[in-house]
């Protein structure tokens, strides 16, 4: 029995073919028909199953095709064409939620900076109300989670549960988007509504004593007590064998409630800082997000960390070791799934050799 096959706009996505899909867009398909949604005849990992019905932008975008979707906008398609109602059984309403959930940076700029695009910065998720941001908090993405605040997403706005993102990233052990959304001002003890529990309870039950650390250092208030009479010390004492290091965690919390009860004098809050860091470029880098990565170094402030190792001997980015590479030698060791000369062009990057494994991006002006 012969397989079938998707429709020709659906299949050029599918396969990135750019050039066919600019043929098949120049023969006169209308805007209507491109928000419309076609049922799926295939799999399409980590975007959708067999019978599925999906926008072509919103399966470019979940896709990573950021050619396609560029292709796609200009012909006018929307980025904000949602689901019908009747498709509620898909959590997923509108082309950012795939952006988002497969780290497509790249097709999520692309689709804020499009008509209407803005419009679904807060658009949340049917299943559970998670806001884009909410979603990279809890993927503990902090490049997509970069994006969405600066292009001025609600740092606040909770999911069903009342769970905020900061309460996302705290409960997954995220240190860098919570240092990202403590920045932005996210509300440090904004309540989750179904248990009362502030994002230090999810630092502290999940055994991240790293974000605990952070949390305690930017002001939270440690003393506060959940419905179920739990605070942030009792909830850490259950963690063990959690997290990635509930023991920290308790020690900092125990330590905390001392010196409280002492009447010592509580230090003023610090604000994290939350700079964009040669890991999150490797993390760029290995997903091919050229766009992002073209934006990211017009900035000098990033320009000036492009030579320096990417976090600690032994870090992971998806499974791959980085640590202690930059984002050019990583990149090297990951030639299988990137084109450094792709880098070379769409970032206008020349390769300084420098000694011993000294290889790093140098930005070029035009």
């Amino acid at each position: 029995m012969q397989r079938q096959q998707p429709p020709p706009l659906l299949l050029a996505i599918l396969q990135g073919d750019t050039e066919a899909l600019r043929s098949l867009l120049q023969r006169g398909v209308t805007s209507e028909q491109l928000n419309q949604p076609v049922r799926m005849v295939c799999k399409v990992e980590h975007v959708c199953e067999p019978g599925e019905m999906m926008t072509p932008l919103a399966l470019a975008a979940g896709w990573d095709k950021a050619g396609c979707v560029a292709l796609l906008l200009e012909a006018r398609a929307s980025p904000s064409a949602r689901r019908a109602p009747s498709e509620e059984d898909h959590y997923k309403t509108v082309p950012l939620h795939w952006a988002c959930a497969t780290q497509s940076v790249d097709c999520a700029m692309l689709l804020l900076d499009a008509p209407g695009g803005a419009a679904t910065l807060d658009e949340k998720l049917l299943n559970c109300g998670l806001t884009p941001l909410g979603s990279a908090a809890l993927d503990g993405d902090i490049s997509t989670a970069r994006l969405l605040v600066e292009r001025g997403c609600d740092v606040n706005e909770p999911r069903d549960s009342g769970a905020s993102p900061l309460y996302g990233a705290c409960q997954e052990g995220s240190v860098e988007v919570a240092k990202l959304l403590l920045q932005a001002r996210a509300n440090i003890d904004q309540l989750r509504t179904h248990s009362g529990a502030s994002p230090l309870f999810a630092s502290a039950g999940h055994g991240h004593g790293d974000v605990v650390e952070l949390m305690l250092a930017a002001g939270a208030d440690a003393s506060i007590v959940a419905k179920d009479g739990f605070t942030a010390l009792s909830i850490a004492r259950h963690a063990e064998g959690r997290g990635s290091n509930p023991r920290k965690g308790v020690a900092l919390l125990q330590a905390h409630a001392a010196a409280l009860e002492s009447g010592a004098p509580r230090a003023p809050p610090q604000l994290p800082e939350a700079p964009v860091t040669s890991a999150e470029l490797v993390g760029l880098v290995r997903r091919g997000q050229i766009l992002r990565l073209k934006q990211l170094l017009a900035r000098p402030a990033v320009r000036a960390i492009l030579d320096l190792p990417a976090g600690r001997a032994g870090d992971t980015v998806g499974g791959v070791p980085i640590g202690g590479r930059t984002p050019l030698v990583a990149a090297c060791c990951l030639k299988s799934t990137f084109s450094l000369e792709t880098v070379r062009v769409r970032v206008r990057v020349r390769v300084r050799v420098s000694g011993r494994l000294g290889l790093g991006f140098v930005y070029h002006q035009p």
